[in-house]
């Protein structure tokens, strides 16, 4: 089987996937970023001045819905199989605000350290909000550099501009944080990215296999020069269970005259043209009659079968007659015309409950009376 083209298509494919695992993450992080959230909320209640916290929590609460709002929208986007750049530069933009909100969390924290043990607690969640976030956001690099940005550079200011002073060790901790979770979002991403591929790769294995499997069900039922019905087809596909036919109508044996010459003369590879044009000529007569449930076969060589279902006389001879005309028409549109190979045809009726072969039978009887009368003619069977 055919390796898979790793081409334009394929990466924008890949993107997909792991655009369409970011949000599947963040429909499943809501119960924790609620936890998380309230978690804060008593935290801060046991704090002395706990009203330097209601900014912060309220923006977090703010994040958290707009990053829900816009990852859903990013969500329909993708189920609909529609453009979604637009809707995931918005959720980038909601995670850039929710870095922000993580970092203002942050503010009255690093100044309560050693003074408020519940400051821990906010810290702590901080921590595994901010670590899982940057590893839900590892293989989307640029909205990660736009969380983690918004979380450094609010949390930057918060310890240049903010009252009072912080330990030279806080802020560098803070900062080898800041870059650990980078580092092993950016490990992580490689496994994410490495999924996606697989999904991927997998997806086109599996169309190219259902395409060889179709292609090999053509096979099994089709003439592959002509692409009718080849012979077991039309007998099993066509018939009952007993092999009769199911429904009246009339049956046209096709053989070609003087197909021979054609071959001899001017080689296999315009023969096989011919029969290609007999293909051509008899679902061009499939079409032009009316109803359906009909049927045309390559027999074998250069005999073929039509079987017209629902049909009368008149309608059967007239198809008959077209098919022949049509057949008339391919060695001079092939420049063989001082070859032409007509045709000739036996009609036989189809009777329900007849045995398919045995209609065959008949058709090809008559189709030996108008070879016998002298070819290019349509006999109805007697």
């Amino acid at each position: 089987m055919d390796t898979v083209v790793r081409d334009e298509r394929w990466r924008a494919e890949v993107r997909r996937e792991i655009v369409s695992a970011l949000a599947q993450v963040e429909r499943a992080s809501l119960p924790a970023n609620l936890i998380g959230w309230l978690g804060c909320c008593i935290a801060a209640l046991f704090q002395a001045g706990a009203g330097a916290f209601v900014l912060p929590l309220a923006l977090r609460l703010l994040a958290i819905a707009t990053t829900r709002l816009t990852a859903i929208r990013l969500r329909r986007r993708l189920a609909d199989a529609r453009p979604y750049d637009d809707q995931l530069r918005r959720v980038a933009l909601s995670l850039s605000l929710a870095g922000a909100s993580w970092a203002l969390l942050l503010w009255p924290v690093l100044r309560r350290l050693e003074s408020e043990p519940f400051a821990l607690v906010i810290l702590g969640i901080c921590v595994v909000g901010v670590s899982l976030i940057c590893a839900m956001l590892g293989p989307l690099p640029k909205i990660l550099a736009g969380f983690v940005g918004s979380f450094v550079a609010t949390l930057a200011i918060g310890l240049v501009f903010g009252p009072g002073t912080i330990d030279s060790a806080i802020v560098l901790s803070a900062l080898a944080l800041a870059m650990g979770m980078v580092a092993y979002a950016l490990g992580s991403a490689n496994q994410s990215r490495a999924m996606a591929e697989a999904l991927v790769e997998n997806r086109h294995l599996g169309e190219d296999l259902a395409d060889a499997l179709a292609h090999a069900e053509f096979l099994s039922m089709r003439d592959p020069l002509t692409g009718l019905l080849n012979r077991r087809a039309f007998f099993e596909n066509g018939c009952e269970a007993d092999g009769s036919y199911p429904e009246a109508g009339w049956l046209l044996a096709v053989d070609l005259d003087h197909f021979k010459t054609i071959n001899d003369r001017f080689g296999h590879a315009t023969g096989d043209r011919v029969l290609a044009g007999v293909g051509d000529a008899m679902r061009d007569t499939l079409r032009d009659l009316p109803g359906e449930g009909h049927s045309a076969v390559r027999l074998g060589g250069e005999e073929f079968a039509l079987a017209i279902a629902r049909a009368g006389r008149a309608m059967a001879q007239l198809a008959a007659e077209a098919l022949r005309a049509r057949i008339a028409m391919i060695p001079p549109e092939l420049d063989v015309a001082d070859h032409a190979t007509p045709a000739s045809v036996g009609l036989a009726p189809m009777r329900p409950g007849e045995a398919l072969p045995l209609v065959l039978d008949r058709a090809d009887e008559a189709l030996y009376r108008a070879k016998a009368a002298g070819r290019d003619r349509v006999v109805e069977a007697a």
